[in-house]
């Protein structure tokens, strides 16, 4: 009995666990669109974030290392194509940055950031007016606020290019780490001394991660992602955790009806034994599991009847002493007195009530035993009589 009741108890535990985990992964979630619908309202550029963070999806390969497939590109090009080809490979060392290189279908974690906490090597999320869509491409060189550079973009050094600010915010040169990407301006990819200027004021955010795993979590859960597969999962997120919740409410609900019946059963069989009554007599256990019923319920509504008297008088008795916290002491002897002979008359009335209805019941219940034997012997007497009879006409 011991060892059963203890499996009960680690069940209430593991089924109040998972209730818990999921109410708190329903919340996370809520919170998430929540947040992501107000911060891309806010946003200038409708970009989503979480505690300051947005997620994107790498859609072109304009950051993949410009090396080893280029190559083989350039090769199958002849004359001057081959050469500009050839010169336009930038194979960078990136390995002192904070991000490396990284291809279509990756994922990013993009960090709101002080455009002056912008380092060069970082790559960044800004809104390229060209496009009409966000970009993102690492800085080659930083214009200080209402200042000016002479600019050599890497791979071009003899191209030199001055660079004006006159904003009182730093601007960025950027360029993609793939002058060959698919989305260049002509199909010999993108000039060796192409690269953008980014204001401050367009800047997204920082990339502070760069995941292939993390691009095809985001194909399971963003609706943004072409190709993805949102449409069929991203409902499931919330879906699930919800028919889960509700399966176990409703589990529990039917093992408390059942364990309410069983009492019920339980007790009823234990009074019939302690009144005598037969079980196959189906007239009289009808009768009293009717009587039982009516006493049950009407238990049940007295104690409904206590706790919402005692609620009535714990929330008045907080009111009083509330307002008892600005009179004299003597004022507030006076108030527990009197609160103290106010739940002594309820407590009467309380009385009186639940015995009312028990001594009227009893008498009810008299009275219908009463008129039940008295049909009894008049059946029997008439069984008597017809016996007579019968025997008188043999």
């Amino acid at each position: 009995m011991a060892r059963k009741e203890g499996k009960k108890s680690t069940f209430k535990l593991v089924s109040y666990g998972i209730d818990a985990f999921l109410a708190v992964v329903i919340a996370f979630l809520v919170f998430v669109m929540i947040s992501m619908v107000v911060s891309s309202r806010n946003s200038p550029y409708n970009v989503p974030s979480v505690f300051g963070h947005s997620f994107l999806y790498v859609m072109t390969d304009s950051m993949a290392v410009d090396k080893a497939v280029n190559e083989k590109e350039c090769a199958a090009k002849e004359g001057a194509k081959k050469e500009r080809c050839e010169a336009m490979i930038v194979a960078e060392d990136v390995s002192s940055f904070s991000i490396g290189h990284f291809e279509s279908g990756d994922g990013l974690i993009i960090a709101s950031v002080n455009p002056n906490d912008i380092k060069v090597g970082d790559c960044i999320s800004f809104y390229y007016e060209p496009l009409r869509a966000l970009d993102t491409h690492r800085v080659k060189a930083i214009v200080p606020a209402n200042s000016s550079i002479d600019y050599a973009p890497v791979g071009d050094e003899s191209n030199i290019v001055h660079v004006e600010n006159k904003t009182n915010k730093p601007k960025f040169l950027t360029r993609g780490d793939n002058l060959h990407a698919s989305l260049s301006s002509s199909s010999d990819g993108w000039d060796i001394s192409y690269f953008e200027e980014v204001e401050a004021d367009k800047v997204v955010g920082k990339v502070t991660m760069a995941s292939t795993g993390f691009g095809n979590f985001l194909s399971f859960v963003s609706p943004s992602v072409p190709g993805g597969y949102a449409t069929v999962t991203y409902p499931l997120f919330v879906l699930a955790p919800l028919l889960i919740i509700g399966s176990l409410s409703i589990v529990d609900v039917i093992k408390e009806v059942r364990k309410e019946k069983k009492s019920r059963n339980e007790e009823l069989a234990a009074a019939m034994a302690e009144a005598g009554i037969d079980p196959n007599d189906e007239k009289a256990v009808y009768m009293f599991t009717v009587k039982f019923d009516m006493k049950r319920e009407m238990a049940e509504e007295r104690e409904k009847e206590k706790e919402r008297i005692k609620k009535k008088m714990r929330k008045q008795m907080k009111k009083e002493i509330t307002a008892a916290s600005n009179i004299s002491p003597e004022e507030r002897e006076a108030m527990k007195a009197k609160m103290k002979e106010e739940m002594l008359k309820e407590r009467e009335k309380e009385k009186e009530a639940s015995q009312a209805p028990e001594l009227s019941e009893r008498e009810k219940l008299k009275a219908e035993l009463k008129e039940q034997m008295r049909k009894e012997r008049e059946e029997a007497k008439r069984l008597e009589e017809q016996g007579k009879e019968e025997k008188g006409d043999d």
